[in-house]
């Protein structure tokens, strides 16, 4: 009996939805007689473990409170597994979204052949929740630090700044790397989060976000369509070319 032990950690943005896990169930479960859990921790500190997916989603909490950590689990029985000659399996999918901290592993144990076969059904699902706009905002780690400490704030020194009547000083430009570090962290954190899990409460608070980016982004292309339309269109529409950059 050949086993195995896989272990992956899922990166990119991710939106787990009540169909999501309701593949995850009926994926697991398809290995064949054993046990499925669902643990569920709220942010209130209540954690409940239950035996499947409706019962999560009935269970009055789940409209209430906002969730942050997510642990299904299954273990094949061992009897069964034997008696056909080979290793139960077993397999753990966690989804953690702390501040500051979000993480979304599986790891499968167990047989070979049925670890190759989950996995590739585990991967086909995670690929389905994929986010791929906000994935965005998490791409590598050096990436992002290059990016929020680097190109943000040079732009923001160089060319913003400059614009809009700012002169930013050149001895306060680690100041100014330090400010575009927190901002963008905040809006990676709560504008554009890592890890949504979008059923019961956690789907308003989602349709919430998403309506508040979706208001913002209108006022930045409003405003930037303003700007094109008095510097560029009323400038020709007068006659009046616009004054050479400085």
């Amino acid at each position: 009996m050949a086993n195995t032990n896989v272990e992956r950690k899922i990166h990119f943005a991710r939106d787990f939805d009540e169909r999501t896990l309701r593949n995850f169930e009926s994926r697991l479960s398809g290995l064949g007689p054993g046990r499925f859990e669902i643990t569920v921790t709220f942010k209130n500190g209540f954690s409940v473990t239950l035996t499947s997916v409706a019962e999560l989603i009935a269970l009055p909490m789940t409209d209430a409170d906002p969730v942050k950590r997510v642990a299904i689990n299954f273990s094949e029985d061992a009897g069964v597994a034997r008696s056909n000659g080979r290793s139960p399996t077993s397999a753990n999918v966690r989804m953690i979204d702390e501040i500051g901290y979000t993480v979304i592993t599986y790891e499968l144990r167990g047989d070979y052949g049925a670890c190759v076969g989950l996995q590739h059904e585990l991967d086909t699902i995670f690929r389905s929740t994929r986010a791929y706009a906000r994935s965005v905002f998490h791409i590598h780690i050096i990436a992002d630090l290059l990016f929020a400490l680097a190109a943000l704030p040079i732009v923001l020194f160089m060319y913003v700044l400059p614009k809009l009547g700012l002169n930013w000083p050149t001895d306060g430009f680690f100041v100014l790397q330090i400010l575009c570090f927190a901002a963008y962290g905040i809006l990676k954190t709560f504008a554009f989060p890592r890890l949504q899990l979008k059923w019961g409460y956690g789907a308003k608070a989602a349709a919430q976000r998403s309506l508040v980016v979706k208001v913002l982004a209108g006022f930045l292309i409003v405003g930037a369509l303003s700007t094109i339309y008095q510097d560029v269109v009323l400038s020709w529409w007068k006659g009046t070319p616009k004054p050479p950059a400085q």
